[in-house]
């Protein structure tokens, strides 16, 4: 793998950790608690999809995980807007449903 796709599967893999950080903060500050298992458990299942992502990927194709992980460029300004917004929102959603 050369320099410039190992730095973007770190990219990848460092905007994938903060988000689930973030899904988490979210999630618990929802719930009003921390200790909420079921919350925690959401996040560990997320993890584990990028991880099982990156398993099968990574020796395939890095170059996949780079582009999936960046905007498009061609993308509708309603879309650029719309997606950060509604990705920010599930957590939210899945915390209400999740009880």
């Amino acid at each position: 793998m050369d320099q410039q796709t190992r730095k973007g599967v770190i990219s990848w893999a460092i905007k994938g950790v903060l988000f689930k950080a973030f899904v988490g903060v979210v999630l618990m500050v929802s719930a009003g608690r921390w200790d909420w298992l079921a919350g925690w458990l959401y996040v560990g299942i997320f993890l584990a999809f990028d991880a099982a992502t990156a398993i099968v990927a990574l020796p395939r194709d890095p170059q996949l995980l780079i582009e999936r992980s960046r905007s498009n460029p061609d993308a509708k300004d309603w879309d650029k807007i719309l997606m950060p917004v509604a990705s920010g929102l599930l957590p939210l959603f899945v915390g209400s449903w999740l009880g």
